[in-house]
């Protein structure tokens, strides 16, 4: 259970690096055994396998918010048409969700 009862004034945004794909989940996991679970973060992914550690009903995508706004780790899902390689796409979309949603 968390503590958080309002829209938090700041988040963590986890936006692994399009260097090195292959080590992308292993990135993530050291992260959330580190300081991640109190950083209120949202972990940046292109697909909901690279970080099962959030639980699905904590997913923001373009078809869905978490059932728990307030509730942390959080994924934000990138949409299909931006591909890895797309860094300043990827991140304009990062910035723009994190702030509407």
């Amino acid at each position: 259970h968390h503590f958080y009862s309002g829209q938090p004034r700041t988040v963590t945004v986890v936006l692994p690096s399009v260097v090195n794909p292959p080590n992308r989940k292993r990135r993530l996991d050291s992260i959330f055994e580190t300081w991640g679970p109190n950083a209120r973060a949202i972990y940046v992914v292109h697909n909901v396998s690279e970080f099962p550690q959030a639980d699905h009903h904590a997913v923001i995508s373009e078809k869905s918010q978490p059932e728990d706004p307030y509730s942390y780790p959080q994924i934000l899902l990138i949409p299909e048409s931006i591909r890895f390689e797309d860094g300043v796409a990827r991140l304009n979309h990062v910035i723009r969700t994190v702030y509407e949603k």
